[in-house]
C-alpha cells in the first residue's frame, strides 16, 4: 500500500510540475482588436501603447513570460524606425487586469509630430506594426489601431500688432475636421498666466487635406483677445476629429507659439542638407542680414534673431528699467552670439562665436532678421551626415555695457536638439 501511494505521490508531482504545470504557464494571447498607439499627454507624439490580453494577467506575469516590444514609428527626422521597448517599460493598468501599457513618454522627443497610422506626409513610408516577444520566444504578432486624437505639429503667428490682420498658421498632426456645432476650435494660455481662454477667429481658410489652416484675426477682435508670439494654444475639447473617429480631449498639453518676439532666438528642429560640395573659401559659419517683414521658411540650420523697430526698442527700454521717452543709442548695443554644436552622444562637431554691433551698417532702418547660417561642416570642414544634434547656444544682448538679455536666464534655455536630413 505505501508503494502504491509514493507512486501516486510521483504521477502527481510529474503532473502539476510537468505538463499541467506548462498549461498553468502557458502564454496568454493578446486581443485583435483592442491594441492601441496613444497620445496620452495630447502633446502630438507617441508616448504609450496599449496591449489587450484575452485573459488575466499580472506583474508576475510580466516578469516570468514577457519579454520586449518592437514596433516601427516615424523619428523626428521623418523616418521609419524600428524601436524596441523592454519588459521593464510595460505597467499593469489599474483598473483592468486584462491590459497593460507600455510607456514610452521618456523617448517621445525622438518621434514625430504624429498621431495617425495614415497620413499623407508619410504616405510612402511602412510604420505602425507591433510585435509581442515572450521570454520563450513566442511571438504575437499585434494588430494595432489609432487611439490618439489629432494634435497641432506647428503653429506661426504673424502679427501685425494692431496695424492689419493677424494671421496663425497651424499644421495638425493628420487630416483632421472640425466637429458640427464648433463655432471656436481654439483655446490659449498668455505667457506667463495660467488663465485660458477661447481664441475666435474672424476666418479660417483650410486646406484641400485639412492639413494645415490659416486663422485670421481682424479689426473686429479687441487686441486683448487676440493671439501673441510666445503665449500658447491648444484644440478645444470634443471640437476636432480625426478619420478614426478619435476627437481632442480635455486637459492636453499646450503648444507654444512661434512668431515675432522681443529679445528671442530660435532654430529649426529638422534642417535639410544638400549633398552639394561646398566651396573651401565659405566659411563654415555665415552671418546674414535680411528684412523681417516675410516669415522665413527656410530648412537649412540658422540661428535667427529678430532685432532692431519699435518692439525691440520697447523690450530694451523695459529691461533697462527707463521710461518710453528714454532713446536707444545704436552705437551701445552689442549682440553677441556664442554657439556649439554636438552630435547626440556628446561628441564636439563645431562651433563660433561672433559680435554685432548696434549701429552696423547691414541693419535696415526698421525691423531685421539676423541670421547666423550653418553648412554643416565641422570643424575639420568634413560634412556631417543625418542624424540628432544638440546645439548649446548663448546669446546674449549689452547695452552700455549692461546685460539686457541672455536666453538660458531669460528663456531658461540655452540647449536646442535639432536634426539632419541629408538629401
Amino acid at each position: 500500500m505505501r508503494k502504491v501511494w509514493i507512486h501516486f505521490t510521483l504521477f502527481l508531482t510529474l503532473l502539476f510540475g510537468g505538463a499541467f504545470g506548462a498549461f498553468i504557464q502557458s502564454p496568454i494571447p493578446p486581443s485583435s482588436k483592442q491594441n492601441y498607439y496613444r497620445d496620452v499627454d495630447g502633446n502630438g507624439r507617441l508616448d504609450r501603447i496599449d496591449i489587450k490580453f484575452l485573459g488575466l494577467v499580472s506583474e508576475k506575469y510580466i516578469d516570468d513570460m514577457l519579454d520586449s516590444l518592437a514596433f516601427d514609428w516615424i523619428d523626428s527626422l521623418g523616418e521609419p524606425k524600428h524601436y524596441v521597448a523592454l519588459k521593464s517599460d510595460f505597467s499593469m493598468d489599474s483598473t483592468d487586469r486584462r491590459l497593460i501599457h507600455v510607456n514610452l513618454d521618456k523617448r517621445q522627443q525622438t518621434f514625430a509630430p504624429l498621431t495617425a497610422l495614415a497620413t499623407l506626409d508619410y504616405s510612402s513610408s511602412t510604420f505602425g506594426s507591433a510585435s509581442l516577444y515572450l521570454s520563450d520566444s513566442t511571438v504575437f504578432s499585434l494588430n494595432m489601431k489609432d487611439g490618439m486624437a489629432p494634435s497641432i505639429a506647428y503653429a506661426h503667428l504673424r502679427s501685425r500688432k494692431g496695424k492689419g490682420v493677424d494671421s496663425l498658421k497651424i499644421k495638425f498632426t493628420e487630416m483632421v475636421q472640425p466637429v458640427d456645432g464648433c463655432n471656436v476650435l481654439l483655446e490659449y494660455k498668455v505667457a506667463k498666466d495660467t488663465a485660458v481662454k477661447e481664441l475666435a477667429a474672424s476666418m479660417v481658410h483650410w486646406n484641400l487635406w485639412g492639413t494645415e489652416a490659416v486663422f485670421e484675426f481682424n479689426d473686429e477682435i479687441p487686441l486683448d483677445e487676440r493671439l501673441s508670439p510666445r503665449d500658447s494654444l491648444r484644440l478645444l475639447k470634443k471640437c476636432v476629429t480625426d478619420s478614426a473617429a478619435n476627437v481632442t480631449t480635455d486637459g492636453i498639453a499646450f503648444f507654444p507659439v512661434k512668431g515675432f518676439y522681443p529679445l528671442d532666438v530660435s532654430i529649426p528642429s529638422l534642417t535639410i542638407a544638400d549633398n552639394t560640395p561646398v566651396s573651401d573659401d565659405i566659411p563654415v559659419f555665415q552671418t546674414l542680414f535680411e528684412s523681417a517683414e516675410e516669415v522665413s521658411e527656410d530648412s537649412l540650420w540658422e540661428l535667427s534673431m529678430e532685432a532692431m523697430g519699435d518692439e525691440f526698442d520697447n523690450a530694451l527700454r523695459e529691461n533697462l528699467g527707463v521710461g518710453e521717452k528714454f532713446k536707444i543709442d545704436r552705437h551701445k548695443l552689442k549682440i553677441h552670439f556664442n554657439v556649439r554644436i554636438y552630435t547626440n552622444l556628446g561628441s564636439y562637431v563645431v562651433g563660433t562665436q561672433s559680435e554685432i554691433m548696434g549701429d552696423d551698417d547691414r541693419f535696415a532702418n526698421t525691423l531685421s532678421r539676423i541670421k547666423l547660417r550653418w553648412n554643416y561642416m565641422d570643424s575639420n570642414r568634413r560634412c556631417v551626415g543625418t542624424g540628432a544634434y544638440l546645439a548649446n547656444i548663448l546669446v546674449t544682448i549689452e547695452y552700455d555695457g549692461k546685460t539686457v538679455f541672455r536666453n538660458d536666464r531669460d528663456h531658461g534655455t540655452s540647449a536646442f536638439t535639432f536634426g539632419v536630413k541629408r538629401r
